[in-house]
């Protein structure tokens, strides 16, 4: 399938956060808690694997509570494909980290808003920032992992680029990811302007808005798929697209093909999925 390379696959809808900004506690709360079958991620897999996809990022809700996640990941590994996880940390500790490592994952990325304890309260969950602290920590002692810190970026955090570099010195950090969907004020853009000047230095990191890195819009690269197959054809949208497992070769190709660049902006409603 041209240009599309990644599939974001939800498992489950359980997350032991309540994050202002995850609109998969929407779907939660109207249809309550859904587990994706094992069988429905071998046919989902199965589809991934035809269309030339190589790799899978374990996003959405909290992937380490769905009960047969060591099993999925078997699963996706056999079937071939490059394994991402993406985490709040929370059940990121030396025991699954062997097993994520043992299990074929090759790049951990861990949510991350804030460079202190603000993480706690913005995620809703006492002692958050000590356990992402616990998680890198762990990871650069105990694992091969690239290891990649994900941040939201909102209006009052968006000028810790220093605290985050810090971090990323201190646990071997591969990559410090900003994303951002906020339209900012005339003061907030200019120091945008400079943070993504900044990092022309440090290749470390990367910053993405559609507001302000148009050029690197995701879609027609990547599928975002939720617990029920449905999906989206970028990470920060909600607008559901069509049903992965009953789509055919030629209509997800039509769907690729005809997808215009920045349809978060084209709809006037920008929401993440993850």
């Amino acid at each position: 399938m041209k240009n599309l390379y990644q599939a974001h696959i939800g498992l489950t809808t359980q997350c032991n956060l309540r994050c202002p900004h995850c609109y998969s506690i929407q779907e939660r709360l109207k249809n309550g808690d859904f587990n994706m079958s094992l069988s429905t991620l071998e046919s989902i897999l199965s589809k991934l694997r035809k269309w030339e996809i190589f790799k899978v990022i374990f996003a959405y809700s909290e992937s380490l509570l769905y009960k047969n996640f060591f099993e999925a990941l078997t699963m996706t590994h056999d079937f071939g494909f490059d394994i991402e996880l993406t985490t709040n940390a929370i059940e990121l500790n030396k025991e699954n980290i062997e097993k994520l490592e043992k299990y074929g994952v090759d790049k951990i990325q861990i949510s991350l808003d804030y460079p202190d304890n603000r993480h706690d309260l913005f995620r809703n969950y006492p002692g958050l920032f000590e356990k992402v602290k616990n998680a890198l920590q762990n990871l650069k002692e105990n694992g091969t992992f690239r290891t990649r810190i994900l941040s939201t970026q909102w209006d009052d955090n968006i000028d810790f680029y220093k605290e985050f570099q810090k971090l990323a010195n201190i646990y071997d950090i591969d990559v410090v990811a900003f994303l951002s969907a906020e339209k900012f004020d005339e003061k907030k853009k200019k120091r945008i302007k400079e943070i993504i000047k900044i990092m022309e230095e440090d290749k470390r990191f990367t910053f993405h808005s559609p507001f302000f890195t148009p050029e690197r819009c995701f879609v027609g690269e990547i599928i975002h798929i939720n617990p029920w197959g449905a999906f989206t054809l970028c990470p920060l949208s909600n607008q559901i697209v069509a049903n992965i497992l009953t789509l055919s070769d030629d209509e997800l190709d039509k769907i690729i093909q005809n997808a215009p660049k920045l349809p978060c902006l084209h709809n006037k409603e920008i929401k993440y999925a993850n």
